[in-house]
């Protein structure tokens, strides 16, 4: 589900859906399914050229997701919103009930994991590879990319929501992928995603991503390695649980009963015992495709007791 809460959010939508070229493009997504850019170039009859920045307006906010194909080594589009698009500006009136934010990766309360790991930031690596101590040195707060085999990776969400609030939603959003050694295209990885404890879903991860450079790569980056991710965006809230606008789960905030004295503890987990432990590359700001560390939005209430 997309859930738009201000003017200013919906706008980028509205110009979106402005194009009757990206209109026609959402209701072939739609009926056909996951394309890639050649299928929908050749059913539109138009260029790839010309549907290619469509495309990325599309995937820009949120309409349409991008996927990698690990037998093809092509990416692939589909829409994640499945026809809900859920706009309130009931919030705008009050800017106190919504906040977003951002956490750097490298600021996690707690890890525990395995090789192949390690970490680096914009200009080198930091401590010895495949020695998962150096996860606890002081230095890991500046970390743009993490990466490990099996174990987990856990993270404090800020809570400034106003006293005797009410948590609605809560959206995340992170570059991901598999760990591989070197970096394999086709390499599945089946990743946890938990809060407080609950497991919110099991996302598999189709590979770890090494075929271009990453955008946001330094230039000191071995290019045999893994190069970028995918965007990923976990909401959670009072319907259930969603990954890219496709249902992940029934928790809900309700489940989690979260109020402004939640400690929320977000966990991304590669367990020993799971189908495909390929490992998990996180990507922050100086790397992969997407300049950005984990984004966050929480919306909430006031309490019906206030």
């Amino acid at each position: 589900m997309l859930q738009i809460n201000s003017l200013d959010q919906s706008l980028p939508l509205f110009q979106a859906l402005s194009s009757s070229l990206r209109a026609k493009l959402l209701m072939l997504l739609n009926s056909r399914g996951p394309m890639t850019l050649k299928e929908i170039s050749d059913s539109l009859q138009v260029p790839p050229s010309t549907v290619s920045p469509h495309i990325q307006k599309l995937v820009d906010c949120r309409l349409v997701y991008a996927e990698m194909v690990p037998a093809r080594n092509i990416l692939q589009y589909h829409t994640g919103i499945t026809g809900q698009i859920s706009i309130d500006f009931s919030a705008a009136t009050n800017p106190c009930l919504d906040f977003q934010t951002e956490i750097p990766i490298g600021q996690y309360a707690d890890v525990s994991v395995s090789p192949t790991c390690g970490l680096a930031n914009a200009s080198a690596f930091l401590g010895r590879l495949d020695e998962p101590r150096f996860f606890t040195h002081p230095a890991h707060q500046e970390a743009e990319i993490l990466w490990f085999t099996t174990g987990y990776i856990e993270y404090f969400l800020p809570n400034y929501i106003q006293r005797r609030s009410i948590v609605e939603s809560i959206e995340l959003s992170f570059e991901i992928a598999s760990e591989a050694p070197r970096y394999n295209n086709d390499w599945p990885s089946d990743i946890t995603f938990s809060l407080n404890g609950h497991i919110l879903g099991v996302w598999t991860s189709p590979g770890d991503f090494g075929d271009h450079k990453g955008k946001n790569n330094p230039d000191w980056w071995y290019p045999f390695i893994n190069q970028y991710g995918l965007l990923k965006t976990l909401t959670l809230n009072q319907e259930g649980c969603f990954l890219d606008g496709n249902r992940f789960s029934d928790v809900t905030c309700h489940d989690l009963n979260l109020t402004d004295q939640s400690i929320l503890r977000f966990r991304m987990e590669v367990r020993k015992d799971a189908a495909h432990p390929g490992g998990l590359t996180l990507f922050g700001k100086s790397f992969g495709d997407h300049s950005q560390g984990i984004l966050i939005s929480i919306r909430y209430s006031l309490s019906p007791e206030v």
